[in-house]
């Protein structure tokens, strides 16, 4: 599996604010997975209260050892490994997570929710 990112900032339409701050923007990394001539997508968040920013998840990235896997179909014992890695991570773990349920919906031509 080969795997590549690219960031982003998504400008809001409105402010959003919570009781310590207002932003106006929202930090994205959009995450490219690649099997065998397949590709899945994910996308993650980073949101400053979360406490991750692309540099943490860059981190988060280059831990990860791909070829431990054959394939990307057993998504428990990936995510048990992602887990095993480093606490907390939840936005890039989930852009990981989602690109490898796409990448599983392309193969079975089934949307994820089968």
């Amino acid at each position: 599996m080969k795997i590549s990112c690219k960031q982003f900032e998504l400008e809001l339409k409105h402010p959003f604010s919570i009781s310590k701050f207002t932003r106006t923007s929202t930090p994205l990394m959009l995450l490219k997975l690649q099997y065998e001539g397949v590709t899945g997508y994910g996308e993650a968040s980073m949101v400053p209260y979360m406490g991750e920013s692309y540099e943490s998840a860059n981190a988060f990235l280059k831990l990860v050892d791909w070829s431990k896997f054959k394939h990307p179909f057993n998504f428990k014992e990936i995510i048990a490994y992602l887990d095993s890695l480093a606490p907390g991570q939840p936005a890039i773990k989930a852009a990981i997570d989602i690109a490898l349920n796409d990448i599983n919906g392309k193969i079975l031509n089934k949307p994820c929710y089968e």
